[in-house]
């Protein structure tokens, strides 16, 4: 009768190798289930793998163009209108290793290969969990900060801001570049109105009404909403803290983002605007809303997804993560957001390779990616003045 599991180190090895990468795309949903962005970029159709290239290269609309009036004998000019420019990121590439000493297995008994084999799955199982919390801590990075050369470009590249933001300005003018195109308002063209009076306007540099009032698509295509949390403008009272304006702040965010395109989805419907914050955060706007006997319900979209602490207000979700920076909310668009890998999976799994020279196996897992974003359909929120 033949064994089912096999009597030798080389088997087990050829086991380990053969059934790993099943193993490791099972764990990989779990763990991307555990994260609700993940889940979130996951339904909407927005984790694409097998991607190729020498940079990965995605398009933003940046013109549109306007209908006009016509009489009883309209004359037209059929003239091609460029809509849209590209954005352009290189690739960026993770490795986490994994290595398994002979002594580590001979003090664990002497079971065999089988013994060997669930040692490689339990040490496997934990790298594919620190792989997991990488992705989730690198949404965050700025790519292009010293130091930051080889990590992804996550949304700290496009949210810089301008200096000079007082206690007036509720949001902050977005500065520098992103994947090639200015992210600064009216870097690409365009206008926006000016008719708000000083005293009311989002921010008292800028001279126009964004991200209130009518702007061109142009002007700010590629711009993020960048919210001043610490502005004594937020409401009448004057409070400077997220505990006072956390209310104020969500609100007008979510009012301002739908409007600008951040529940677009490249499936059928809306995709839900999220909001990301510290527990802290989230605990204080929970303490207010009690305060005040408001409940916000859940989302059964989330229920479903496996996130049911977290709450609905004026149709966005607000949510905890842990690894989100100290002070800082991130309103993500998960329906225009996208994570593209050149690897079949969000990572990919080689080995494991027995060195007898140095007594061990070894294994890998690695991905190369890197985040895309639309930065119109993404905001952010932290104490600037």
């Amino acid at each position: 009768m033949a064994n089912l599991v096999p009597q030798t180190t080389d088997e087990a090895t050829e086991v380990a190798r053969a059934t790993a990468p099943t193993f490791i795309k099972g764990f990989a949903d779990l763990t991307m289930r555990k994260r609700i962005w993940m889940a979130l970029l996951r339904k909407y159709g927005r984790v694409l793998f097998n991607q190729g290239g020498h940079t990965t290269v995605w398009g933003v609309r940046v013109r549109e163009a306007t209908p006009h009036t016509i009489g009883a004998n309209p004359t037209f000019d059929f003239n091609s209108i460029n809509r849209n420019e590209q954005l352009s990121l290189d690739w960026r590439g993770y490795g986490h290793e994994g290595v398994l000493w002979v002594k580590d297995k001979l003090m664990n008994g002497q079971a065999g290969a089988s013994q060997l084999w669930n040692m490689l799955n339990d040490r496997t199982e934990t790298l594919a969990e620190e792989f997991a919390r990488m992705f989730n801590r690198e949404i965050y990075v700025d790519g292009e900060a010293a130091g930051n050369g080889e990590r992804f470009h996550g949304r700290g590249t496009f949210l810089n801001y301008k200096a000079g933001v007082t206690s007036d300005d509720r949001v902050a003018l977005p500065d520098g570049s992103y994947a090639g195109l200015s992210i600064e308002l009216g870097g690409l063209g365009g206008s926006c109105t000016n008719a708000i009076s000083a005293g009311e306007k989002p921010n008292t540099d800028l001279g126009a009404d964004w991200p209130e009032g009518q702007a061109t698509a142009d002007f700010d295509a590629t711009s993020p909403l960048i919210l001043n949390i610490s502005s004594d403008r937020w409401t009448p009272d004057g409070g400077t803290t997220w505990r006072d304006n956390n209310e104020a702040i969500l609100s007008y965010t979510n009012e301002i983002q739908s409007a600008r395109g951040a529940r677009e989805s490249r499936t059928a419907g809306e995709a839900p605007i999220l909001n990301l914050m510290t527990a802290k955060m989230k605990n204080e706007f929970e303490m207010g809303q009690r305060g005040r006997f408001q409940i916000n319900l859940q989302m059964q979209e989330m229920i479903d997804l496996g996130f049911p602490d977290t709450y609905r207000y004026e149709g966005a979700v607000i949510a905890a993560d842990y690894e989100c920076p100290h002070g800082e909310m991130h309103q993500l668009s998960p329906g225009t957001m996208e994570y593209a890998a050149l690897t079949e999976d969000y990572w990919t799994f080689e080995g494991p390779t027995y060195l007898p020279g140095q007594m061990k196996w070894i294994w890998l897992l690695y991905t190369y990616g890197n985040f895309r974003f639309q930065p119109k359909c993404e905001a952010f929120g932290k104490s600037i003045a």
